[in-house]
């Protein structure tokens, strides 16, 4: 090295690199935060999504029903959280709507919607299953004195939403 010629000196070199370390871990801490809070984000949004889904469709069911049965049919296979039965008057089509338990006996359940259109002489013109929801904790249908209350409770991950839906009975025309 020359006379005057100046380089780093140890000292500056060591707090520079301790400088960019506490830099570097700031950035690593703050980046798996980000992608933590993403994550429950995401669940917390999917268990929303799947509560509120199985509420619509529901819902949507029972406004339509003249006739609304709650638990299971034992004469079927499939294990009923609830059936629905409506007549469309303009069409004479007949619906019936289960909503049938998946997987009951595990930790968090699935519901499907099946739903089976008749025409007016009996022949089936509709047949179709559409799954409602895949993470249900629980799910309870009651009737009331002003309609039907639906409680539900679903999780994706460790996060765990309930939602409570009041369903008022449809209103029946006169002659």
């Amino acid at each position: 090295m020359k006379k005057n010629e100046r380089g780093f000196s140890m000292i500056t070199l060591i707090v520079a690199v301790a400088i960019s370390a506490i830099i570097a871990t700031g950035a690593g801490t703050t980046t798996a935060q980000l992608i933590q809070g993403s994550h429950n984000d995401r669940d917390r949004v999917t268990a929303i999504r799947q509560a509120q889904n199985t509420g619509y469709w529901i819902n949507q069911d029972i406004l339509m029903a003249q006739s609304v049965t709650t638990g299971d049919d034992e004469s079927t296979p499939d294990i009923e959280f609830f059936s629905t039965w409506w007549k469309d008057w303009e069409t004479g089509h007949n619906y019936e709507v289960r909503y049938i338990w998946d997987e009951p006996s595990g930790s968090l359940k699935k519901l499907r919607r099946k739903e089976l259109i008749s025409d007016r002489n009996g022949m089936t013109i509709g047949n179709r299953t559409t799954m409602t929801a895949e993470n249900i904790c629980t799910a309870e249908l009651t009737a009331g004195a002003n309609g039907w209350r639906l409680s539900i409770t679903t999780r994706c991950g460790n996060k765990t939403i309930s939602r409570e839906y009041l369903i008022s009975p449809r209103l029946e025309r006169g002659l």
